[in-house]
């Protein structure tokens, strides 16, 4: 149980970071993140080109920015968020069908090995049934056999005593 333990403790992290990797590599295939990472970027980019060369005014549009890029970052996140969430349903949608596949899996191999079960007992059975009928033919034939001689043993002595 401790080893097991200590290797799911090792594997964690690993398949905690792959499937970080997954998720990212997933949502920056969805053209909405790219878009709205490339938009944020360019508000930042926009934002440090004018607090390093703008006028005065710049104050009130720097907290414009600062206001729009929270925006942005909250979509963001919402929409990393809804895409977790559908990875997380899709995968476990995709578990949910790969233990079905082995339940299923598992009863025809519980058949199978019923099937085998049953059939073997019942060749054990005949087979013993055969021996044992055998045997008791052969048993009954060899007392007859002894009996006989017993007989003709007995008539032997009584007709050597009489002589």
């Amino acid at each position: 149980m401790s080893d097991r333990l200590n290797i799911y403790t090792e594997m964690l992290p690993k398949m905690f970071r792959w499937e970080m990797e997954l998720m990212m590599i997933k949502m920056w295939d969805n053209e909405d993140v790219a878009d709205r990472y490339e938009h944020i970027m360019s508000i930042m980019d926009t934002l440090s080109h004018t607090m390093t060369n703008g006028p005065e005014w710049t104050d009130s549009l720097v907290l414009l920015m600062f206001d729009m890029v929270e925006m942005e970052r909250i979509v963001l996140l919402n929409e990393m968020e809804r895409q977790r969430l559908e990875m997380q349903l899709y995968a476990s949608s995709e578990r949910e069908i790969l233990l079905e596949a082995i339940s299923q899996e598992r009863e025809v191999i519980l058949a199978e090995v019923k099937s085998l079960t049953d059939d073997s007992i019942q060749s054990g059975t005949q087979s013993v049934e055969k021996l044992t009928e055998n045997w008791f033919w052969k048993a009954l034939i060899l007392l007859l056999v002894f009996l006989a001689g017993l007989i003709i043993y007995g008539l032997i002595r009584r007709s050597g005593n009489h002589s």
